[in-house]
């Protein structure tokens, strides 16, 4: 818990301090910066997770200062031209909120952004934090069904999409906060998508726990 100073200390260019607790039922691992000599610091402590292959993995918040803005040059085309008067002008880095409540779906949304990576040629990465993936899955295939007249399997629905549609769900009560930002962002990196979809009624709430606090950093 404490290290007091010493002649090692004073000669070192670096020092990490490693801790870890359970908070809840999960493990929690937290890396303090006590020095670091010739570098400014603006983060004393930081979570870290130990990944095979990656060894030691630190989770630092971005500053807004290194979002840039949307970019005016790359349009996304609607997915209709009906829409064209409402949603456009849509440009990459745009953030979209909708609404929705906790009890219903939005199904009409979802489907509305599928189509938008179909004609745009790009994936669209679906992030749920209330259903599984395959509940998605299967609810999309349901309103592609309705719209269709005719029954649509599940698997046929994947095989279709699978170069535009990419779903994955995690429990915001098996990760820490910090934990379920940085999948966000892992996935972002390893799909490289046109749009991310992140499915939470809780996000924009008034709450406490993992879920609140990712939903902060999300923002």
């Amino acid at each position: 818990e404490r290290i007091e100073p010493g002649d090692i200390e004073f000669v070192a260019d670096t020092i990490l301090i490693l801790r870890h607790s359970v908070v809840g039922r999960l493990l929690y691992r937290e890396i303090e910066i006590r020095k670091a000599r010739g570098a400014p610091l603006s983060v004393a402590r930081a979570i870290f997770t130990m990944r095979e292959g990656e060894g030691i993995k630190m989770y630092v918040p971005p500053r807004l200062t290194e979002i840039p803005p949307p970019n005016v040059d790359a349009a996304v085309k609607p997915p209709c031209k009906g829409l064209d008067g409402i949603l456009s002008p849509l440009h990459m880095g745009m953030i979209i909120y909708i609404s929705y409540p906790p009890h219903l779906f939005p199904v009409n949304s979802l489907l509305l952004m599928i189509a938008s990576a179909v004609v745009n040629r790009g994936k669209l990465l679906i992030i749920s934090y209330e259903v599984s993936s395959e509940y998605i899955w299967y609810i999309v295939a349901e309103l592609i069904s309705r719209y269709l007249g005719t029954r649509v399997s599940i698997e046929r629905v994947k095989e279709v999409l699978q170069d535009y549609v990419v779903v994955e769900a995690y429990s915001p009560a098996s990760y820490t906060s910090e934990e379920l930002y940085y999948l966000v962002l892992e996935n972002v990196e390893k799909v490289k998508p046109l749009a991310v979809a992140v499915l939470s009624s809780t996000i924009g709430s008034v709450g406490e726990g993992s879920i609140k606090r990712s939903s902060d950093l999300l923002y």
